[in-house]
Order: structure tokens, then C-alpha cells, then sequence
């Protein structure tokens, strides 16, 4: 059954009763200004009149959902005009003879019936009227938030849709990479070979149990970097040097989780491969007010060969920070001075479903 509105939502039921009581006393004024009743049976018959209106304007609802759903324009409006009429005859049946049973000497006891019907028909279409559009704005109101909420959750769905397949495209490249590393590893060290495996191991158990959430603190994230490295510095050795400087309150900031993955991948790509020289990378991590700043800068060799790449950590990761946090200024990068910065700026994480 179709709950009614006004049971369900306390603001519209004190709304409504507010609204009847401005009817009320408007035409109690109108009644006392241009009539010439006794002012107990004007307030009287004006409460009789409006409050029976107002009972019976509640079970319209029904009428009106009912309607909503009829194809046929001649249906819907005959049935409009049929309860249109059958609501008019039982308010103005009820509420005259109530009032005439109170005031058996007043006013509307003394003119005939058939002289009320005018002005009775006239009230009635337009009270019938103005109470039903209510009705149809309040369900047009209803489909509207319910379009838009929908939309949103169709938005959301897309987005983690679209956040998990750049996350899938992140993974199999530093898979790719590692397995190289210990294949090459197993024909000169076996036993660097097995700490490379078990190392590979923890991080991609880390990297599946953040499968089911986008978000992580920096400090599971640091931790699992430094997991990465190690495995590159066994195979790297001092050609590969890393410096963190985290601060404290840093630590249980929110991060989009395997963020920062790919910008290792790069410094080492791009900085460690070719040179001859040792490449450090050095990560700094603040917060400025409630916003958590993650650098990550690495030297290269100027005239080691260039290994090609096709951007894509780097553009995944602006589509990440674009698509949580909506902003495009979130990713800064810096390249001067033999110096290769990435400078990431996180926003403080919005509850969710709010």
C-alpha cells in the first residue's frame, strides 16, 4: 500500500495543519469584515467547514496516486471530475448538517440549500484543485530526489568501477617488473632470490587486501613502499639508496590506497636503470593544517640512456586524485636541477554516504 506523506513526515503534517489553520482565519476575517453573522457561529461554521475539508482531503492521496498511473488522458480526468463531484457532495453534506446542528438558527440553517450550491461547487472545485496539484508537485518532487539519488549511486558505482581498472592496470606492471627482477635473480643468488619471493609475497597480500577499499593511512602504505624498495635494492644494491622523512601526525592520514606504488616505479625506471651512479629517492610527508603533503624526489644521471615510457603511473594517478577528490591540482611535478619531484597534496577524506 502507498504510505501517505503525511504520516510519514512530521514537517509536512505540522505544514499541513498550519495551512489549514491560515484558511482558517483568513476566512474567518473575510466572514467578519464582509458578513454580518454573529462572530461564534462565523468561527464555528469556518472550523466546521475547513476541518471537514482538511479529513477529507487526506484519503485524495490515494485518488491521486491511482490517477497518476492511468495511460488514458480521457480516464484520468474522468475520474478527476467523478471524485471531484463525490468529494464535494460529502463535504458540503457533512459539514452543513453539522453546522446546522449547532447553530440550528444561524445563517446557513436559514438559506435554502440550493442557494449554497453556487458558491459550495465554486469553493469545492477550487479547494479539490489546489490539493490534488499539491499532491502531484509533492510526487513529482519525491521522483526528482529519487532520479537524482539514483544517479549519484550510478556516479559512485562508475567511479569505483573506473578506480578499480586504473588499480588493475598499476598491478600487473609492477608484477611484470619484480618477476624479471627475481628471474634474473635465481641464476646468480638463489637464496636473494627466495627473500625477493617472500618479500613479493607480503607486498601483494598487502595489495589485494586493499582490493576492497580505495582508501588506506600512509603509514600501511609507507610500510608496503618500503617492502618495494627492498626488493629492488636486492637486486639494485647501493646503485639504489631511499631516505624517508615522515612526520608523526602524518602517519594516520588517509591516502587513495597503492597511490604512490607507480611514482617508485618511475624514480627507479627512469633514475636507477641506466645510471652508473647512485640514485637517491626521498620522500617527505607533512601535514599542512588537515592537508597531508607527500614529495617523493629522486637525482638521475644526466647522459644515462632514458628508459621510453608511456606516462601511465603518472596519469593514473591524476585520474585518481581526480576522480576522489574532483580536483585537478592535486599532482605537481618538478624536473629541474637533476631533481625529479612528484609533489602529491591530499585532501582530508569526506564521510561517505553523507
Amino acid at each position: 500500500m502507498i504510505s501517505h506523506p503525511l504520516t510519514n513526515n512530521k514537517v509536512l503534517a505540522y505544514g499541513y495543519v498550519i495551512i489549514w489553520a491560515f484558511i482558517f482565519t483568513l476566512n474567518s476575517f473575510l466572514g467578519y469584515f464582509y458578513g454580518n453573522a454573529p462572530i461564534a457561529e462565523l468561527l464555528g461554521g469556518n472550523l466546521i467547514f475547513c476541518l471537514v475539508f482538511a479529513i477529507l482531503s487526506l484519503p485524495l492521496w490515494y485518488t491521486v496516486s491511482s490517477c497518476r498511473e492511468q495511460r488514458s488522458w480521457s480516464a484520468f480526468m474522468l475520474n478527476h471530475l467523478a471524485t471531484a463531484a463525490i468529494f464535494i457532495v460529502v463535504w458540503f453534506s457533512i459539514s452543513y448538517n453539522v453546522d446546522v446542528f449547532f447553530f440550528p438558527n444561524g445563517k446557513t440553517a436559514s438559506i435554502p440549500v440550493e442557494d449554497h450550491l453556487p458558491f459550495v461547487v465554486l469553493q469545492g472545485v477550487m479547494g479539490y484543485t489546489i490539493v490534488v496539484m499539491a499532491y502531484y508537485l509533492h510526487m513529482y518532487a519525491n521522483d526528482l530526489r529519487s532520479k537524482h539519488e539514483k544517479e549519484m549511486q550510478l556516479q559512485r558505482s562508475l567511479k569505483e568501477v573506473e578506480i578499480s581498472m586504473l588499480r588493475s592496470q598499476i598491478n600487473p606492471h609492477f608484477l611484470f617488473n619484480s618477476l624479471n627482477s627475481i628471474s634474473s635473480l635465481t641464476m646468480v643468488d638463489a637464496e636473494r632470490a627466495q627473500e625477493m619471493v617472500i618479500k613479493l609475497s607480503d607486498y601483494m597480500r598487502y595489495t589485494v587486501s586493499q582490493e576492497k577499499s580505495v582508501m588506506a593511512t600512509l603509514g600501511r602504505e609507507i610500510d608496503n613502499i618500503h617492502r618495494y624498495l627492498d626488493i629492488e635494492k636486492t637486486r639494485f644494491g647501493s646503485k639504489l639508496q631511499y631516505k624517508f622523512d615522515i612526520d608523526d601526525d602524518s602517519v594516520e592520514a588517509a591516502i587513495p590506497g597503492m597511490i604512490l606504488q607507480p611514482l617508485y616505479e618511475n624514480a627507479i625506471k627512469h633514475g636507477v636503470y641506466e645510471s652508473t651512479e647512485p640514485i637517491l629517492i626521498e620522500t617527505r610527508a607533512f601535514m599542512d593544517d588537515d592537508v597531508l603533503i607527500v614529495s617523493i624526489k629522486n637525482n638521475y644521471q644526466i647522459g644515462a640512456p632514458m628508459v621510453a615510457g608511456a606516462g601511465i603511473g603518472l596519469r593514473n594517478i591524476a585520474e585518481r586524485l581526480k576522480l576522489i577528490y574532483q580536483n585537478e591540482t592535486l599532482l605537481r611535478i618538478k624536473n629541474e636541477n637533476q631533481q625529479f619531484e612528484v609533489t602529491l597534496i591530499i585532501p582530508p577524506v569526506k564521510s561517505r554516504g553523507k
